[in-house]
């Protein structure tokens, strides 16, 4: 249990929340690092506006009818309608992509859908069985953690002759048209049991509104009732199988070479490649992904790449921790009033990570300076309430 404190840093954390309870700014939460940035309520309309109108356009009066007509009879049919809510009517907001070249005059954000129903739980529990089975009948590599990337990157032989490309998917989420999931759950179908049932609870969580100031909007397009929304319960299963189609289409394309991916960042390892052919490689990569109706940034002929949190080495055969620019170390304060075995577990816990990352006892001690100089500080704090 939380404890009463009362300490200069308590202090100054009550100071903290009554002066942003008290701003008129808008507070906006970074993409992928803990970075918080205030900015004028105007400037952020306009931001959210603008990410809106890209995407999205107004819906019809019966849209949000129609939807939860089918959603009552597709319930009725599983005998849960008592148990499933209609859709709620949430305002929409953005993150800041903060990590992407030029942020600071041409900000860059990503649109969070909040308005859903709990019905994509039932469509989460689906596409996560079908993702796990599809895994580990296929052995694809579909990484979900850093740790499997460096087995992954270990397991590799004579590094030195080898290269990496490296991509990125643009905007996977909204990316993901009708078609392509429909061609994913099909090849699911090769390896797993996939019901019609199924697929019609699948396909009809995918229709979704968005909302900005009570007003409801779908996706532009073709299918404007199709939409993988961020933030919707089963957004990231829907990636997840998707991304397991991408890699078997792209190995069927290239059979030599090892291909991974996770969530919207792929990575592939060539061998014996020179640049000319390195280059081709790189065109032929985006034109396959292209063929599904996604975009991507990609580089070829690395020999170093800093891929989620670990930086991978090819010429020496070391891997060790990243972490994005822009991204501060960030602890428990040792005076806050989370329980003390928390805050005495944390060197242990950060080691641990630390550890697992680094490929030996030289890179772990380069790593750790900076996480040791931070806990320090914290431990002084703790000592003296006054630094």
């Amino acid at each position: 249990m939380f404890k009463q404190v009362r300490n200069a840093f308590q202090d100054k954390l009550r100071r903290d929340v009554k002066s942003i309870n008290s701003s008129k700014k808008v507070l906006v939460f970074a993409d992928k690092t803990r970075n918080l940035y205030e900015m004028d309520k105007g400037q952020y309309e306009k931001l959210l506006r603008e990410n809106v109108t890209k995407m999205y356009r107004n819906a019809d009066d019966k849209t949000e009818e129609n939807i939860s007509h089918e959603l009552k009879n597709i319930t009725n049919k599983l005998e849960v309608s008592d148990r499933v809510e209609k859709m709620v009517q949430r305002q929409a907001f953005i993150s800041l992509k903060d990590h992407k070249e030029n942020f600071q005059n041409n900000p860059k954000c990503r649109l969070i859908n909040l308005a859903k129903n709990n019905f994509g739980l039932v469509s989460k529990q689906i596409l996560d069985r079908i993702s796990n089975n599809i895994r580990s009948k296929t052995k694809l590599h579909q990484w979900k953690n850093t740790k499997s990337v460096v087995d992954w990157f270990s397991s590799i032989g004579k590094k030195h002759r080898h290269s990496f490309l490296v991509f990125d998917i643009v905007d996977f989420y909204p990316s993901i048209s009708e078609e392509l999931l429909r061609v994913s759950l099909e090849y699911a179908k090769q390896h797993t049991t996939v019901s019609e049932q199924e697929v019609e609870i699948i396909m009809h969580s995918r229709k979704t509104l968005l909302f900005d100031k009570n007003e409801p909007w779908v996706k532009r397009g073709d299918s404007p009732m199709f939409d993988v929304a961020m933030g919707c319960y089963d957004g990231a299963k829907v990636c997840k199988v998707v991304g397991l189609y991408i890699p078997h289409k792209l190995s069927s394309k290239f059979p030599e070479e090892d291909i991974g991916l996770y969530r919207d960042d792929g990575l592939a390892i060539f061998k014996n490649m020179n640049a000319r052919a390195g280059d081709k490689a790189r065109k032929d990569f985006s034109k396959a992904i292209g063929d599904l109706g996604l975009k991507i940034t990609v580089q070829s002929n690395l020999e170093v790449v800093d891929y989620l949190d670990v930086t991978l080495n090819l010429t020496t055969a070391k891997h060790y921790p990243f972490r994005k620019p822009h991204n501060d170390l960030l602890y428990i304060n040792a005076k806050s009033n989370h329980p003390p075995s928390t805050i005495r577990q944390i060197p242990e816990s950060i080691s641990t990570r630390i550890s697992s990352l680094s490929c030996d006892q030289d890179e772990f001690d380069k790593s750790s300076q900076l996480y040791n100089q931070c806990l320090e500080i914290q431990w002084v704090q703790r000592a003296n309430p006054l630094c």
